[in-house]
């Protein structure tokens, strides 16, 4: 999704939003809908089956979001107005029933910020991410209903029968680092130590030694917890992700525990855009990421002869630390002495100068922005990169010439590759 302010903003906005579509769902299709200013986020969780039957198991709130991807969700929706959630949860039955759906599924609504309208957004035609909150406070088995809607049998229960008890509130652990703009993260998981309470529900799909590959979402996982009201949801949700512990990778956990504090999210006075506009994550908040070798240990192997290279390995570039001198002549007479030798060395490892544009995170290189020879401006977009699901446009930090583009679409690069080179006001070009 883009934001267009102005007729400017259009075509580029739809550039970017066709690629991602394209990428993620092999279709480049862009609609254009009215943009809402400070709406919140509200979800209907419903069950239809072969039969016709079709049942509601409440709402949800999913309104603190970064890059309109979800961070933190929780059931009931806090602060709605009676009608309006009534209106909503009839809205989506009636919407589920004339299309004649089964199967689990959730319709997404905008609500205004007077919490007076609401406009339908979309329908998740399958479990969303944050299901297991909505089970927490039916006692619905989500996935079990699902099974049995498919194998032609009705939903087990009626809209009577529906009995939703306490709030839950989820926490989305993304490999992202909150303290770069969410920039994502793939790398190796040394640690993950997870919290224990009978009042929380813990789904991860990773443990300690994994990789974390850059090709997919950046979820790690999620960390729900139930109470009888919204602030014992919220309590137990802080403590649980002050006990988890992912070490090697930066993650939102800590992010995500100082937002539960924030008084907007407290009050549920939060919206949409609170967390890109309010809540900028704390410096002196950032957790260090462990050294991977002690002082003697690096000492030890700078004192060996070596160099590094680059070679895909497991579906991602890896760099390869090779030790003893390099062979000269016959097959080996080619090893280039700087890694700015080549386009294929400069993306993989190259030491960057002064005012050169770097890959600010391990990522395929989907567009060019700009021209050999072109005049920029600090800020001026260079390349447009794409990992975890997510667009990242790399710019320009200084004002110069481009002298060179070592990249191009199609490949990938890692963190702190030189992707382009720059001539600035106090250099000669060569």
């Amino acid at each position: 999704m883009r934001v267009a302010h102005s007729a400017d903003e259009l075509e580029t906005a739809m550039q970017q939003a066709a690629r991602e579509a394209q990428g993620a769902f092999g279709r480049a299709e862009v609609f254009l809908e009215k943009f809402l200013v400070r709406p919140r986020h509200v979800e209907v969780q419903i069950l239809g089956d072969v039969k016709g039957h079709v049942v509601h198991l409440g709402d949800r709130d999913c309104s603190v979001q970064r890059r309109h991807q979800k961070l933190i969700e929780e059931a009931p929706a806090p602060n709605l107005p009676k009608v309006l959630r009534a209106n909503m949860q009839a809205a989506a039955i009636k919407l589920a029933h004339d299309v004649g759906y089964h199967g689990a599924g959730t319709v997404e609504f905008l609500v205004d910020r007077e919490g007076k309208a609401f406009y339908f957004l979309e329908m998740n035609t399958r479990l969303q991410v944050e299901h297991g909150v909505t089970e927490l406070i039916s006692g619905v088995d989500l996935v079990a209903e699902q099974i049995r809607i498919a194998a032609g049998e009705p939903v087990s229960f009626a809209q009577k029968n529906v009995n939703l008890r306490g709030h839950a509130i989820q926490a989305r652990v993304t490999a992202e680092d909150p303290w770069d703009d969410f920039r994502p993260t793939p790398g190796l998981i040394s640690r993950l130590s997870l919290p224990e309470s009978p009042w929380l529900r813990l789904d991860f799909g990773f443990q300690s030694g994994d990789l974390i590959p850059g090709f997919y979402d950046s979820l790690i996982g999620k960390v729900q917890a139930v109470g009888r009201t919204r602030e014992e949801a919220r309590t137990r949700l802080r403590g649980g992700l002050d006990r988890l512990r992912i070490e090697g990778v930066p993650s939102t956990a800590p992010y995500l525990a100082s937002l539960l504090d924030q008084q907007d999210f407290i009050t549920a006075c939060h919206d949409t855009g609170s967390l890109e506009r309010d809540w900028p994550a704390d410096p002196d908040m950032r957790p260090a990421l462990p050294d991977q070798a002690g002082p003697e240990g690096e000492a030890e192997e700078a004192a060996r002869p070596s160099r590094t290279i680059c070679l895909p390995w497991g579906g991602q570039l890896v760099d390869f630390t090779i030790f003893g001198e390099a062979r000269q002549g016959g097959n080996n007479a080619s090893i280039p002495s700087s890694p700015r030798a080549s386009k294929r060395e400069s993306a993989s490892s190259g030491q960057a100068a002064p005012g050169d544009v770097t890959s600010p995170l391990d990522a395929a290189v989907v567009s060019i922005a700009a021209n050999v020879g072109d005049v920029v401006e600090p800020g001026a977009p260079i390349v447009i990169l794409e990992a975890m699901k997510m667009e990242v446009i790399v710019s320009a930090k200084v004002e110069g010439v481009l002298a060179a583009i070592l990249v191009e679409p199609g490949v990938t690069v890692r963190r702190g590759a030189v992707i382009a080179e720059m001539t600035t006001k106090t250099e000669t070009p060569s």
